[in-house]
């Protein structure tokens, strides 16, 4: 009962036609409603359309169909890992380990779960025993070398990767994983850049590779490349000790100016000053502002998303008005059109911040505050150009400006909270 039907849906799955695989084992459960196995395969059917709740619900009941079986609690660990529920997921998946833990799969998929959790050595212990079991599970090579590569073992990685493209060489993620893992330790940029197109060739649908190849040719400028090892090297930062890294610098860098200050060293107060505000600044504008050089390069605007287009369409704007404000202000030496310069230039932080955020309640919150700050800055400068007509209100603008202006220098505060959340689905 239900077997034609769940065996066309496996090989529906395996071409990623899921929509035809749910009708698939939607018949399959008709007739077979107490197979916990056909259960929890809707139930990753599901998950792969994104359906969540709907997929949790069908895991659920493959467990308790059969609480004895690993293959319900594996599915059920996976699914809430795509939902980003890590802690529930990581018990789900330990439980299918306590019933069979012999599965090099089950050790594959806590290590992602400890991976996503920045616990790299509880990741790559993970990896290390699912390789003891099956040392060709290539799921678990990728995660010992991903772990590897964030704990700083850089050579050791780049062999590990190396070690899963010669196993398993049709493996987009394989290829994937060494092109992050060569953009983490300072490997070559265009041989990173060759391993995202081999895995888009493979899977043209893998957006960790699609990713990385709109990094590696933002990389191509020598500029970036350093921002970028920034950026690789925060992201092994948990959210807590980023914080702290944040604050140290912020407070150190107002040491190091006073202690200038009181030893009479003004000119080198204002270099420490401009660097630190140039580099808090850079770290923020780098990305959407090489995002949108991309869209002048023949393969990089097709490399981009619909996402970083929409994110690159609003920073430019921002981008583009400041600029252009700046140099109305520099010929006619116009208050609104430095207010105007100040106002889009300050938007620049928190509009990129908005689209770093992951989706959900993260960035709706990001989003509300960036909307926030526009219509207390856009408010400023139509004040200010009214003030120009009538001077009974000439001090108008002022009020929206004194919200605004701390608003925004907040914002990178804001952003950097929430960047570092990773809500749940």
């Amino acid at each position: 009962m239900g077997v034609v039907h769940f065996e066309r849906a496996k090989l529906l799955l395996e071409q990623s036609r899921y929509q035809m695989a749910e009708e698939e084992l939607r018949q399959a459960v008709a007739e077979s409603p107490n197979d916990a196995g056909i259960h929890a395969v809707l139930g990753l059917c599901l998950s792969c359309q994104q359906r969540y709740q709907e997929a949790t619900l069908e895991a659920e009941v493959a467990i308790a169909i059969a609480p004895d079986s690993p293959f319900p609690h594996y599915i059920l660990g996976y699914i809430l890992c795509e939902r980003q529920q890590l802690a529930a997921a990581q018990k789900a998946i330990r439980e299918a380990i306590q019933i069979n833990p012999y599965q090099a799969s089950h050790f594959a998929l806590l290590a992602r779960c400890l991976y996503q959790q920045k616990q790299w050595q509880a990741s790559l212990e993970a990896a290390t025993k699912g390789l003891s079991l099956d040392p060709e599970d290539v799921e678990c090579l990728n995660y010992r070398a991903l772990s590897l590569s964030q704990l700083g073992r850089g050579k050791e990685a780049i062999a590990a990767v190396k070690g899963a493209i010669a196993t398993s060489p049709q493996d987009a993620a394989s290829y994937a994983s060494s092109g992050w893992i060569l953009l983490s330790h300072g490997g070559s940029q265009q041989k990173a850049l060759e391993y995202f197109r081999q895995a888009l060739h493979l899977n043209p649908n893998l957006e960790w590779a699609r990713q990385g190849a709109v990094e590696a040719l933002k990389a191509k400028n020598p500029i970036y490349r350093l921002m970028l090892r920034y950026f690789l090297w925060g992201s092994r930062l948990n959210h807590r000790t980023r914080w702290v890294f944040t604050i140290g610098l912020f407070f150190s860098m107002r040491m190091l100016v006073a202690s200038f200050a009181n030893a009479g060293l003004t000119p080198l107060v204002a270099v420490v000053a401009i660097a630190y505000l140039l580099f808090v600044i850079f770290s923020w504008i780098a990305d959407p502002l090489f995002t949108l050089m991309l869209r002048f390069d023949q393969f990089g605007r097709l490399a981009l998303s619909p996402e970083e287009i929409q994110q690159s369409n609003w920073w430019g704007a921002c981008f583009l008005s400041a600029i252009a404000s700046c140099i109305l202000w520099f010929c006619t030496k116009n208050l609104s059109a430095l207010i105007s310069a100040i106002v889009f230039g300050l938007l620049m932080i928190p509009v990129a911040a908005t689209f770093n955020c992951e989706q959900g309640w993260t960035r709706r919150a990001m989003a509300i505050y960036t909307i926030s700050l526009a219509v207390l800055g856009i408010s400023t400068v139509i004040l200010s150009i009214a003030s120009l007509a009538f001077y009974q209100i000439e001090w108008l603008w002022f009020l929206p400006m004194i919200l605004f202006f701390p608003g925004a220098l907040v914002s990178t505060w804001v952003a950097t909270l929430l960047t570092g959340i990773m809500p749940k689905r």
